[in-house]
């Protein structure tokens, strides 16, 4: 595949850093120098942009903002164009995700994953450029720039604008008087998911009663995400006021969403119920005339929790679940192992009565069917390929549960071990797409499984890993549990993959 058109691309967009920090006074007269090297920055690296960006800042004015709001959405239109060309590239790639190539087949599928790190590259880059701004932005206090900010949160055309722009308002130490309406406006009248995600997380720092009503309205949205993020809201908001609504709205929900609801009812009354709304209508009904902000958790009633599934010892109550499971070269090793051989040699990878792929096989066919009927799952396995066992979630059924069994039972472990490309792929599940289309999350929690580093794909690096995992979760808001096995994995990686999402982490010996 030729990249020159990509090439091009990258060239003519505007590249920044991430990092910020050096924002001294500019003198006046260097206004025309700086928004000449800005406009024409596509031909110099990323790191001399962290200069311009800088500069810009300094000025905090309304040329400033204005200037960086174009670099935006300049860079809003490359990463879509990256994105198409990069998906294109996967769905080429995916029938040739097997064991065994001929001649063609392989120097097709290397020709492939070298355009597949080129792309990916640039987006990064892309993406890299994007948060920078809207670092910058958040960073403006003059009046002018900071109104600038204001207009385009409501009139951007970019949904990318617009996130940068509500982010920004929650970021300034001192607001305008009318940031609060334009989040209000932003909240009842944004169509895209990812804005109404950032409006509501800046609502919830903003602590202004007159964002409570527009937030209780989102418990009724059709994203999932959203939904979430208002319950979350709500509960930072602290008001009483939203309880009847939360109660309702965990009436008609199940799973995580209903699990984040019940958070948000604990956290303004200080109640403990589960995610049962019969219970919290009754207590609510009998505590509400109490008073005070926090009310006492009521007694004799117990927390029910309903349709559990654990694997690995973690539980959850999500009924739209991903496994991500690792089947390299290393899962043939013995689940009892603790330590490596002192000689440096490989562990021994065959005939091991108890291997760690047996294991993890065993803890799969338990979580798979605990469950319910009312689920949606799907399967992962990565190597030094990546495989998904259907194109999309399907229902826990006895059809799929036994269809995934034969395959389970299956499995074979062999390869490197390819982390970056199964996460992206389950993310892409999950409903976020580089293309920038969205769609409510089908996924809203990943178990993900390996017993050591990453050593192929993309990306190999882990915290270039954490970030763009972290960045590709920011809107969906699903949690990601890792579970580390044997004494080959890296602990602080997982832990921190799962971290970034509220999930958990645990190691298996």
């Amino acid at each position: 595949m030729h990249l020159s058109t990509t090439r091009s691309i990258g060239r003519a967009v505007l590249g920044l850093s991430l990092v910020l920090g050096l924002a001294a006074a500019v003198p006046p007269d260097d206004w025309k120098e700086v928004q000449d090297q800005f406009t024409a920055s596509g031909r110099q690296p990323l790191e001399p942009w962290l200069k311009l960006v800088s500069r810009l800042q300094a000025f905090d004015d309304e040329r400033a903002a204005a200037l960086l709001v174009q670099g935006l959405s300049g860079i809003d239109q490359s990463v879509q164009t990256l994105g198409r060309q990069y998906e294109r590239v996967v769905q080429e790639l995916t029938p040739l995700q097997k064991a065994q190539h001929t001649p063609t087949e392989r120097k097709k599928y290397d020709d492939l994953n070298v355009s597949r790190k080129e792309l990916g590259d640039q987006l990064d880059r892309e993406q890299r450029a994007a948060t920078a701004i809207e670092t910058a932005l958040g960073s403006l206090s003059g009046a002018e720039a900071q109104d600038v900010v204001l207009k385009e949160a409501r009139r951007a055309k970019s949904w990318r604008v617009r996130v940068a722009a509500v982010t920004a308002i929650s970021r300034w130490e001192s607001r305008p008087a009318d940031a609060t309406g334009v989040l209000v406006e932003v909240l009842e009248r944004d169509k895209e998911a990812r804005v109404r995600v950032a409006a509501l997380e800046a609502a919830g720092s903003l602590s202004d009663a007159a964002l409570i009503e527009p937030v209780i309205d989102l418990l009724d949205d059709k994203y999932p995400e959203v939904l979430v993020q208002a319950a979350k809201t709500l509960g930072q908001l602290g008001s009483k006021e939203a309880v009847p609504d939360l109660i309702d709205a965990l009436a008609k929900s199940g799973g995580n969403d209903a699990v984040a609801i019940a958070g948000a009812l604990t956290k303004i009354t200080g109640a403990t119920l589960g995610e049962d709304a019969s219970t919290w209508k009754r207590w609510w009904r009998d505590t509400s005339s109490g008073g005070g902000s926090k009310l006492p958790p009521s007694k004799g009633h117990t927390v029910k929790r309903k349709d559990v599934i654990s694997y690995y010892g973690i539980e959850t109550t999500s009924q739209r679940v991903l496994f991500i499971i690792d089947i390299s070269d290393s899962m043939n090793d013995s689940a009892l192992e603790e330590a490596l051989p002192e000689d440096g040699s490989q562990p021994n990878r065959e005939g091991n009565e108890r291997s760690k792929l047996s294991v993890a096989k065993d803890e799969l066919v338990k979580a798979m069917v605990g469950l319910s009927n009312e689920s949606t799952f799907n399967m992962i396995f990565y190597n030094h390929t990546v495989t998904a066992w259907q194109k999309k979630m399907v229902p826990a059924n006895k059809k799929y549960k036994n269809e995934a069994l034969e395959i389970i039972l299956g499995l074979k472990a062999e390869g490197a071990t390819n982390i970056f490309e199964a996460l992206e792929l389950g993310f892409s599940m999950a409903g976020m797409h580089l293309a920038d289309r969205y769609y409510p999350a089908a996924i809203d929690t990943i178990f993900f499984l390996t017993d050591g580093e990453p050593t192929a794909g993309r990306l190999t690096d882990k915290a270039a890993i954490l970030e763009e995992i972290s960045r590709q979760n920011r809107y969906k808001k699903v949690e990601l549990h890792c579970i580390g096995m044997g004494i080959l994995h890296d602990r602080n990686f997982l832990q921190s993959l799962a971290r970034a999402s509220g999930g958990q982490y645990v190691a298996i010996k």
